[in-house]
């Protein structure tokens, strides 16, 4: 006679599938409910069995949520009656374990409590997985009569409607948090806009009303015009960058791709933020290898891309503190970097700071719209790159970008 641990139990083809969806209802290993001990109390007065359980099958064992006539809280899947009951959607009824070739060695069976008898209804979800069984037990052969087996039924689907209302609570309790914590991460982007907004406003209309009084030779007054239209520009690019990430998050986001030298979208960004590297009193630095092939891209979203990444590296470097564009090539992509010597990013901090409007720059005042990363890394993506970055905090932020090159066609669509 073979030996329990010798015993092969059968496992459904979507197992994996299967397991998965248990996972999903994060049941396994948690306290007592009075709902399934309750069930279980029905179900043993019902069916007039010693022992009556909620099993759930898990990858190597059985797990009881709900338990009455027993102090065990698992076995092994390898011998568990239920994991013969998750392969059909059927109650499945053992009359007789000891004469049945399946059971007949178990160390249930012919050890411990000594089973006779077994009847399991299958604890099914909604797409069809058989998460584990409302099961009964007993120590001599029996059969259940159609109404007990009636009252299986429906008792195991009264199981399984509490799983359902348990899932959707959770769920719904983690969407109501994530909802807050968006929230609260828009009146922050809302303080900053207002604040990023208002102070180059300020600077238009000052500049305008020296504009509009006769002082000023013509090169003052040029100056003057030339302040407006940086701050404008400036302004527009905040605006721009709002309307990206909506896009961005309502999936609507797009890019027109064909071969872009890198060395000009490079120049063009940076152009855009000159003028705050030099108020910044900062060293800026452009390190392309010779001969790069032109990147597969969309020119406008690739300047826009090094255009932010150059600015959130000058807006967290200090005075003195230096920022560096590199390039080369590196097998079948170009691999862009740009580094500050800045303050840097706690490990921890990373994640969130790729998070829209996320900022966790320790012990500095949020600095603008905290879009900057998080839609570099967006627009990267969607042109068929790969976004990374590291950080210490300290000593500084790198951000690499691979991109592939005119050669290849491959799009990753947002």
């Amino acid at each position: 006679m073979a030996l329990a641990s010798e015993m092969l139990v059968p496992i459904p083809a979507d197992d994996e599938n299967r397991l998965a969806a248990l996972r999903r209802y994060a049941i396994l290993d948690t306290p007592p409910e009075a709902v399934f001990d309750g069930i279980v109390a029905l179900l043993r007065d019902l069916l007039d069995t010693p022992i009556v359980t909620v099993s759930l099958v898990d990858r190597e064992r059985q797990w009881f949520k709900a338990r009455l006539g027993t102090e065990t809280t698992e076995t092994p899947r390898s011998i568990a009656f239920c994991a013969h009951a998750i392969m059909g959607e059927e109650v499945m009824e053992i009359e007789d374990a000891a004469a049945d070739p399946r059971f007949a060695c178990s160390p249930l069976v012919v050890d411990g409590p000594r089973v006779r008898y077994y009847v399991g209804a299958p604890l099914l979800t909604p797409d069809g997985y058989a998460l584990g069984t409302l099961c009964a037990y007993d120590l001599k052969p029996r059969r259940l009569s159609e109404a007990q087996r009636r009252h299986l039924v429906l008792l195991a689907a009264t199981v399984m409607n509490e799983l359902e209302l348990r899932r959707t609570a959770h769920e719904l309790a983690a969407a109501l948090a994530e909802a807050e914590r968006v929230n609260v991460l828009r009146s922050q982007l809302l303080a900053a806009v207002s604040h990023d907004l208002r102070s180059p406003l300020h600077a238009v209309l000052g500049y305008s009303e020296l504009l509009l009084q006769p002082a000023g030779d013509a090169d003052q007054r040029r100056q003057w015009a030339e302040a407006i239209d940086a701050v404008g520009r400036q302004m527009l690019w905040q605006v721009d960058d709002l309307l990206d990430m909506a896009a961005v998050e309502a999936g609507h986001f797009s890019v027109e791709l064909g071969p872009v030298p890198l060395a000009a979208s490079v120049e063009a960004a940076s152009r855009l933020v000159v003028q705050r590297v030099e108020q910044a009193g900062i060293t800026f630095e452009t390190r392309l290898a010779e001969g790069l092939a032109p990147v597969l891209a969309d020119g406008r979203r690739l300047t826009q891309v090094l255009a932010n990444l150059l600015d959130n590296a000058v807006k967290f470097t200090p005075a003195g503190g230096r920022v560096t564009v590199s390039a080369s090539r590196d097998g079948a992509v170009v691999v862009v970097e740009v580094a500050d010597t800045g303050i840097g990013i706690a490990p921890a901090d990373l994640p969130r700071v790729l998070e829209p409007y996320g900022q966790a720059r320790p012990g500095v005042a949020q600095r603008g719209t905290g879009l900057g990363l998080p839609l570099a890394k967006a627009m990267t993506e969607a042109q068929g790159g790969t976004f990374s970055i590291v950080s210490t905090p300290g000593e500084g932020t790198r951000v690499r970008l691979a991109l592939p090159t005119d050669s290849q066609s491959v799009l990753a669509p947002l």
